[in-house]
């Protein structure tokens, strides 16, 4: 058996979440519960009302497009796998789903006031990360806001097939984030900062005194946070320029 590490291409990539996306044990483990989600708009409130287009870019098995849509907006959702799209479709038949790339998004310009692209830029090839970025502001309005979640200062953990010799970081990570390196990707091509922080990853059905308890906690200590409750890294940027 001959050790290699993967080479990643696109076509690897949307081969290895086409295969995820359709089995029920991987979907059960390699995607995010809903909690994230609720979490994660409960954030980001303050930053995008309740009214127009909204997009989820890599919307995987659509439960952050469920929980737009309940929340009040118009929602799309855009995936590299065909399957999952039709599939999606039939699930969900009151949200507009599409195939497309981050790199290539089958949008006119300015169509959008929001974008969610969440645990999506880990994923990418290094020449299509800023491309990427590029394509959202595209078709992301003018001050409207993008969503981004991405891993905090991962270490990322490889593992070897043991029958074909193959070594890759068992969630298909290319790289991680902080809030520096979101800043360096987003500013130079047009977008201001508006909120940047690791937060801690709490469940609605916590009491008041439990969450001023971490708020204070996730001050003090990040590596605190993540290590106890979880967490999730969280930038909103807008559309500036």
């Amino acid at each position: 058996m001959k050790i290699h590490k993967v080479r990643w291409t696109k076509e690897k990539i949307k081969n290895f979440w086409a295969t995820y996306q359709t089995l029920p044990e991987f979907v059960q483990t390699k995607f995010l519960p809903e909690e994230f989600y609720r979490n994660l708009l409960n954030y980001t409130k303050k930053f995008i009302t309740p009214k127009g287009k909204v997009l989820d870019i890599g919307c995987g098995v659509g439960k952050l497009v469920a929980n737009l849509f309940r929340e009040g907006y118009e929602v799309y959702g855009v995936d590299v796998s065909d399957v999952n799209i039709e599939n999606l479709k039939i699930k969900l038949p009151h949200i507009k789903f599409f195939v497309g790339e981050i790199t290539k998004l089958p949008f006119d310009d300015n169509f959008f006031d929001y974008i969610f692209c969440t645990e999506v830029l880990e994923h990418l090839l290094e020449e299509d990360l800023l491309n990427g970025l590029k394509e959202i502001k595209r078709v992301l309005k003018q001050t409207g806001r993008l969503v981004i979640t991405v891993p905090y200062k991962e270490q990322l953990q490889y593992i070897l097939c043991p029958e074909c010799g193959a070594v890759f970081e068992q969630g298909q990570h290319l790289r991680s984030f902080d809030e520096q390196s979101i800043s360096n990707l987003l500013i130079p091509i047009g977008f201001k900062i508006l909120f940047s922080k690791l937060v801690p990853k709490l469940p609605y059905s916590e009491s008041l005194i439990r969450r001023m308890a971490m708020r204070l906690l996730s001050g003090i200590s990040k590596s605190a946070v993540r290590f106890m409750y979880g967490s999730l890294f969280i930038t909103v940027a807008e559309k500036v320029k």
